[in-house]
């Protein structure tokens, strides 16, 4: 969560990683990411920047409010 909490974002174990803008009133699958066994997130106290792993220990980041996502495992 965002400090002001306006972005949260949550994944979901063999889903999709989900990010709200509106204080978590609507919610959207971030699809660019993949459906993976998500583990963890984390957010910027700003909410631009998060970070996922999956279980299998790969690591996302996202610079876009969780738009677009990276494997940064490679």
């Amino acid at each position: 969560m965002s400090s002001n909490g306006r972005y949260l974002a949550a994944v979901v174990s063999g889903g999709h990683l989900y990010t709200s803008s509106d204080w978590g009133a609507s919610w959207a699958a971030q699809t660019s990411a993949g459906n993976k066994h998500w583990y963890s997130i984390a957010m910027s106290s700003d909410g631009r920047y998060l970070a996922a792993v999956v279980d299998s220990g790969h690591i996302y980041t996202s610079s876009d409010y969780g738009a677009n996502w990276k494997d940064r495992s490679e």
